[in-house]
């Protein structure tokens, strides 16, 4: 019984391999610098890319931090891959977490609330 039990798992398991694999392609990308990926990610070079933001000369504090649920569900969010909010004067200052964003002059937010 133990050695039906292994080859019927032996078979899942090549099925599941081989199903796998017809969702890839090899590709030849040729060489690849992972000094030059690493120095990417963590923004290394200084200059802002699509989805980081330009360090601000204003205060951190400055705005409010809201959930991301709150952006994605407003009619103003922009379209990706960009971040941004179409509505005139306000802006999504940073991603705070991978949660929550620091925007300004948000007519969604009420603007009593303490942060």
């Amino acid at each position: 019984m133990g050695e039906l039990r292994r080859d019927v798992e032996s078979k899942a398991d090549e099925r599941k391999a081989t199903d796998a694999r017809e969702y890839f392609a090899e590709m030849d990308v040729g060489d690849v610098d992972t000094d030059e990926i690493w120095a990417d990610l963590l923004f290394e070079d200084g200059e802002p890319t699509e989805g980081q933001f330009p360090a601000s000369g204003t205060d951190e504090k400055a705005g409010q931090v809201v959930t991301q649920g709150l952006c994605h569900r407003c009619e103003y969010f922009g379209d990706p891959p960009q971040l941004h909010c179409t509505h005139e004067g306000t802006e999504i200052r940073e991603l705070v977490d991978m949660s929550h964003y620091r925007v300004t002059n948000c007519p969604m937010v009420d603007q009593d609330v303490e942060e």
